[in-house]
């Protein structure tokens, strides 16, 4: 599985909020995380 550290999941959920991609694929190409994973952060914030 695909990680990141807490600092970077948080920058990630930042980043979507802020909406700086306009996709959750190039959010994870961004992150070097996939898709599934991005999905998987965003959902433990909400």
């Amino acid at each position: 599985m695909q990680q990141c550290q807490p600092d970077q999941a948080e920058a990630l959920r930042q980043a979507w909020k802020e909406g700086k991609y306009p996709s959750k694929m190039a959010l994870g190409k961004a992150f070097g995380i996939s898709r599934q994973a991005v999905y998987r952060y965003l959902q433990v914030s909400e």
